[in-house]
């Protein structure tokens, strides 16, 4: 969490929406005006216009201190917190939300944090809720040093997201592969996970 609050400190802040998240979002949870959405480590909210835009009560939980009052400056009629969403924390409660994203937030913890927060974001998901997840990084991929010096960092094969995912019903996943090519010199693989999991 501190390698974290250290980058947005020194000015990272991206700005704009992910495709791949916008895309699962509007195939599978079809966000309505009203409804609940909990992001676990939005940054400094990259997505907050994409669901404000859809007229949802957008909840977000970080770890950095630094991001939050960011966007609680940008973003004054929706709702941040600073704290760790592996954690108990007691954050929301159970049922409270229709759908929660993760952007990539959730691999730079161990695999038994990770496991922990799933468990949470199935207690706080309505029954027919979705939880999806975006750029989970994969065992497959070739560029490690893409996070070094960004504390840990979890890379997942099929068999690490169905054991994350007992209990629930995968309705997409897909594997992505995203070749670098450098001349003759280097081919190099970013390869990720997106997964669609509902309550």
């Amino acid at each position: 969490m501190n390698e974290w609050e250290a980058q947005y400190a020194a000015g990272l802040d991206p700005r704009w929406p992910f495709t791949d998240l916008v895309s699962l979002v509007m195939r599978h949870a079809k966000p309505k005006p009203g409804d609940r959405v909990l992001e676990l480590g939005p940054g400094t909210g990259a997505n907050v216009p994409f669901f404000a835009s859809l007229g949802v009560e957008y909840i977000g939980i970080d770890g950095s201190q630094t991001a939050v009052d960011m966007l609680q400056a940008r973003y004054p009629d929706h709702c941040f917190w600073c704290g760790d969403f592996t954690q108990d924390t007691d954050y929301l409660i159970p049922g409270y939300v229709n759908l929660v994203i993760d952007r990539a937030s959730m691999p730079h913890n161990t695999i038994e944090a990770m496991g922990r927060c799933i468990r949470l974001v199935h207690r706080v998901l309505r029954t027919g809720g979705h939880f999806i997840a975006v750029d989970w990084f994969s065992t497959e991929d070739t560029l490690p040093e893409r996070f070094e010096g960004l504390g840990t960092v979890t890379r997942l094969d099929l068999p690490d997201i169905e054991r994350l995912f007992k209990g629930w019903t995968i309705v997409a996943l897909e594997h992505v592969n995203r070749f670098q090519e450098g001349g003759w010199w280097y081919r190099r693989n970013i390869a990720t996970w997106n997964i669609v999991a509902k309550k």
